[in-house]
């Protein structure tokens, strides 16, 4: 996030905006930290995020995050999608890792958890 920010600062421009992927942030080092990492990035990029890309992760046995299908891993949504309502309501999202046998499950478990989330 902090590069991201220096990137954004130094090229100063209106047509310059950040596709957040939470999950790509994370490696073994700081999967830990998953959720300040996440609310650092939402914090000082949040006037240029313009959509957010989703997907899910399982740590492996050697600590480092693989990619999961949507609703069987790992991420917590709760954090990003309450700062989505609060900060950016009606953004766009994608999804990783989605086939059309998993869309409607990934659909369905998106949207219960955005409600959970904006519930709080």
């Amino acid at each position: 996030p902090k590069a991201a920010r220096r990137v954004l600062d130094a090229m100063a421009s209106p047509n310059l905006g950040i596709i957040l992927d939470p999950v790509n942030m994370l490696h073994a080092d700081n999967l830990d930290r998953r959720d300040e990492l996440i609310a650092e990035a939402t914090e000082l990029l949040k006037d240029e995020i313009l959509t957010v890309h989703l997907k899910a992760y399982r740590r492996e046995e050697t600590g480092r995050p693989s990619h999961a299908v949507i609703g069987q891993g790992e991420m917590d949504y709760g954090p990003l999608f309450r700062f989505l309502r609060k900060e950016k309501p009606g953004i766009g999202m994608t999804l990783e890792d989605t086939t059309p046998a998993d869309a409607e499950g990934a659909r369905r478990f998106l949207e219960e958890k955005y409600a959970e989330a904006v519930g709080k």
